[in-house]
């Protein structure tokens, strides 16, 4: 940054013709103001006036330091600041710190929720004033500049246009963050939950989002590199997208519906792909059209699957086993596919439930790793027993194949209904499901009304679990026990009397 003395003999040139925003940064060609920066490998933006003074952000050409500067209505420098807003680094021509503080106190200085990140000043290049060349260049844009809907501090929603991640292949990403505070920093401190709500892994708890680029990206918005939404649609228009990973970093319910309906309608049969660690609130509710549910647990699974949701489950390497109606993530299965050939994470009510394993950065992992196994651990405390029982109950007989109608009324009369996530914890499906048994359409979807989940016991005693579809009995037993005799259980049950 240039010395005080550079600064002041610059403002004293600048030629203050108004109060409107410059159209384009370093000329002096067009109407309204021109920053003090003019032609001195600066780029500036004027953010903020009152009657007397006037708060440019400028930013080398060739460096990243951001720096903030106030000119009174002559062009004399009144004060430069911090990037922050913070600290004063220079009291200008006036040699006052008084009267440089004075100026920097009445646009917001010092503080969070300055004029600077009010919500009010948009941070976007408009797109009437973008050359042809800004066009082509920007990566992205602004989306949304507001309150949060978890807790109402200011965020911003910027889609980046391109991605190198593999497994989405390069469709557009939106990324959801605080536009007051750093993202390390609101990792760190716990203020991601604005964007983030109650996610098990915010707060530093294992995110498997790398920060770093998500940081470049907020440097980025406040450096004014990005487009608004008129670039957006320009942008869309000429490159015509057919999928948006919406939430690559924050929770698409932090965001007005608004703008995902507005985002939706920028393509024809654009495809939104989501997720969502907020599905229990009331307020997500209209999101399931476009978002999947993000569960950590089978519990939390069932109880999203339950509520009307899809859902994405990430599992630890023990876990790995499928509940019905679920399956892995086929980019796990191959390379080839990707976000952008598969399209099954697009919410609604139609496809299957998505499983996929623990992963994160290497340095991440052993964080989401450790953040899973105390989720595990709750739910084990909540639901009682073993969360994933080892050996779980295998499949021994349905009704028909039993012949005693006397072992199947005992079995009734001994049966304790329970939920479908109690049962899938508890019986092995996966052979049935592998072997493509019939039984296993008839309880693809654990809401269907036709089909219940029971415990229950035969007549020597042995705990069994079944499920009853439309008066069918389908038998576990445990297999660690001797494998049931059916004529003897059949005698054991007349002589109880059945």
């Amino acid at each position: 940054m240039r010395d005080d003395g550079t600064i002041a003999a610059l403002g004293a040139l600048a030629l203050l013709a108004g109060a409107g925003v410059v159209a384009k940064r370093g000329s002096r060609t067009q109407a309204g103001p021109v920053g003090p920066f003019s032609g001195c490998g600066h780029s500036e933006r004027l953010i903020d006036s009152t009657d007397r003074w006037f708060l440019w952000r400028a930013q080398q050409r060739k460096g990243s330091k951001v720096f903030w500067v106030i000119t009174d209505r002559n062009g004399t420098l009144a004060g430069s600041y911090d990037e922050s807003m913070r600290e004063i680094v220079g009291t200008g021509s006036f040699g006052r710190k008084a009267e440089a503080m004075a100026a920097w106190k009445l646009l917001g200085g010092g503080r969070r929720g300055s004029r600077a990140a009010d919500p009010q000043v948009s941070m976007a290049i408009p797109f009437d004033t973008m050359t042809r060349h800004q066009r082509g260049k920007a990566r992205g844009a602004v989306l949304y500049e507001g309150p949060s809907q978890l807790d109402g501090k200011p965020i911003v929603v910027i889609m980046v246009y391109t991605s190198e991640n593999l497994k989405t292949n390069s469709v557009p990403q939106v990324f959801i963050i605080r536009r007051d505070v750093h993202p390390a920093e609101a990792r760190r401190t716990g203020e991601d939950r604005s964007i983030c709500g109650g996610c098990a892994f915010a707060g530093g708890k294992g995110c498997y989002v790398n920060i770093m680029p998500v940081g470049s990206i907020y440097k980025s918005y406040h450096a004014g590199r990005y487009g608004d939404w008129r670039h957006a649609q320009w942008r869309f228009g000429r490159d015509a997208p057919r999928v948006v990973r919406v939430g690559a970093y924050g929770d698409p319910v932090a965001v007005p519906m608004l703008v995902w309906d507005r985002l939706a309608r920028l393509g024809d049969d654009l495809v939104l792909i989501g997720y969502t660690e907020q599905w229990r609130l009331k307020k997500a509710q209209p999101y399931k059209w476009f978002c999947m549910a993000s569960a950590k647990t089978y519990a939390e699974q069932q109880k999203a699957k339950r509520m009307g949701w899809r859902t994405f489950r990430v599992y630890m390497p023990e876990d790995a086993e499928l509940v019905e109606g679920q399956i892995v993530c086929p980019y796990e299965q191959s390379d080839e596919v990707t976000c952008l050939s598969c399209q099954l994470c697009k919410g609604g009510d139609l496809g299957p439930d998505i499983a996929n394993p623990a992963h994160a950065a290497k340095n991440l992992l052993p964080k989401v790793l450790r953040t899973l196994a105390v989720l595990k651990q709750r739910q084990r405390e909540r639901y009682g027993g073993s969360v994933n029982r080892d050996p779980k109950f295998v499949f021994w007989l349905s009704c028909p194949d039993v012949g005693y109608g006397e072992i199947i009324h005992y079995l009734n009369d001994h049966a304790v209904e329970i939920t479908y996530a109690t049962f899938a914890q508890n019986a092995d499906l996966a052979p049935m499901r592998r072997e493509d048994h019939p039984a296993m359409y008839r309880i693809s979807s654990p809401s269907n009304w036709a089909v219940s989940f029971y415990k229950s016991e035969l007549p020597n005693g042995d705990p069994v679990y079944y499920f009853d579809w439309s008066r069918m009995e389908f038998i576990f037993v445990d297999p660690k026990r001797s494998w049931p005799d059916v004529d003897e259980l059949g005698r054991s049950a007349v002589e109880a009397g059945y």
